[in-house]
C-alpha cells in the first residue's frame, strides 16, 4: 500500500526491471517518494524533499533514472540516483523561470530535452545536458493544461484553457498548427503512433464543450 498523503501522480520507471517495478509518487505534502514493487509488495525507498508547495506532476526520462517534478512553486525539478543505490536520490538540478505554476511536464524523446507547460501560458524548451531554457514558446492566451511530443521528437503539442491545441516544430521553436476547439478549454492532447507511416502524425484532442455539456474527442493527421 502506498501510504502517502494527497497522492496527485503516480509513474512508472521505464528502464525497471524483471525483478521488480519502480514507481514515483507525487503529493500534496510537498514531497516525492520513490518505490520499489517487487511482486505484491511495495516498499518505499526514498524520500525526496525539496518543493516549497504541493508537488503535481512527475516524469521519468525513458532512458535513464532520471524524474522531474513539478509542483505548485513555480519550479521543476530534476532528480537522479545511482544504478548501484537505488536509495540514494539527489537533487541534480531545479528549473525556474516561469512566472505561473507549472501544469504540464514531458521530455522529449531520448531524454534529451524537457518541455514544460505553465499557467502564465507559455511554453519552455529545456536542454537536459545543462537544464538550461533554450526556447519560450509563446501562442496560448490562457494555462496550457498538457503538452506531448511526437515519437520522432520534432513536434509538440500542447493544449490549453483557451479552447487551443497547438503543434509546434520542436527544432525552429516555431508554430505549425492552432487547433480550435468550438467550446470551452482543451484538456487533452496526445500523439498517437501512425502504424501506416513514419512520415506523419496522429494527434488525438479532448474538450469540453459547454454548450452541448459534453466532452468530445477529435483525432486527426498533421503533415
Amino acid at each position: 500500500m502506498l501510504a502517502s498523503r494527497g497522492i496527485h501522480d503516480l509513474v512508472i520507471c521505464p528502464t525497471s526491471s524483471t525483478k521488480g517495478t519502480m514507481l514515483a509518487t507525487a503529493s500534496a505534502d510537498q514531497m516525492v517518494r520513490i518505490w520499489w514493487a517487487p511482486c505484491m509488495s511495495v516498499v518505499c525507498l526514498a524520500e525526496l524533499p525539496g518543493h516549497a508547495d504541493q508537488v503535481t506532476q512527475l516524469a521519468w526520462s525513458s532512458i535513464s533514472r532520471c524524474l522531474a517534478s513539478t509542483s505548485l512553486d513555480k519550479t521543476v525539478r530534476i532528480w537522479t540516483c545511482d544504478n548501484a543505490a537505488p536509495c540514494a536520490w539527489s537533487c541534480q538540478a531545479k528549473l525556474t523561470g516561469h512566472s505561473g505554476r507549472v501544469t504540464a511536464l514531458r521530455f522529449v524523446q531520448e531524454g534529451t530535452q524537457i518541455v514544460t507547460g505553465s499557467t502564465d501560458s507559455t511554453l519552455r524548451i529545456w536542454c537536459c545536458a545543462s537544464w538550461k531554457c533554450i526556447k519560450i514558446l509563446q501562442g496560448h492566451k490562457s494555462l496550457v493544461t498538457v503538452v506531448d511530443c511526437s515519437g520522432d521528437g520534432q513536434l509538440v503539442a500542447s493544449a490549453s484553457g483557451d479552447g487551443c491545441c497547438c503543434v509546434w516544430d520542436l527544432a525552429e521553436g516555431a508554430l505549425k498548427h492552432k487547433l480550435q476547439a468550438d467550446s470551452g478549454g482543451v484538456t487533452s492532447c496526445r500523439f498517437i503512433p501512425d502504424r501506416q507511416s513514419t512520415t506523419t502524425n496522429v494527434l488525438a484532442t479532448a474538450h469540453y464543450d459547454r454548450q452541448r455539456n459534453q466532452v468530445e474527442c477529435f483525432c486527426g493527421t498533421l503533415q
